[in-house]
């Protein structure tokens, strides 16, 4: 169950976004889909870093005021996928300040290829 606090000094809302298989109804995960999460995690982080300029390091996630980052990049439960690539999508107050806005981390399916298991339920 999703629920949302409405009240306080600032409105909120988030993205929740879940996978299912069209025939079994089964829950899809990431682990369905890529051989490892570490190196979809590593990219995932790089792309972080390129795209929001900063060096790597948790130092540099707490400087900046990604508190959650502080031990270590982790993967949002929140993904989504589109003709380029997966979209990970983090929530306002997942990984900071309600002053740090919501973002996405996009990896195009070029970068994901070698770690793709085969015969994945996304086809590819």
């Amino acid at each position: 169950m999703n629920r949302l606090f409405f009240c306080g000094a600032h409105p909120n809302s988030y993205s929740s976004v879940h996978h299912f298989h069209a025939i079994s109804g089964d829950t899809i995960t990431l682990n369905d889909i890529f051989i490892d999460l570490n190196k979809i995690t590593e990219l995932a982080e790089n792309q972080f870093f390129t795209d929001n300029k900063l060096k790597k390091g948790n130092k540099f996630y707490l400087d900046a005021g990604y508190e959650s980052f502080g031990n270590g990049f982790f993967l949002s439960k929140n993904y989504a996928f589109d003709k380029s690539g997966i979209v990970f999508i983090y929530n306002r107050y997942e990984v900071g300040p309600y002053t740090l806005p919501p973002f996405d981390v996009k990896i195009s399916f070029e970068q994901l290829k070698p770690f793709l298991k085969p015969n994945n339920v996304l086809g590819i």
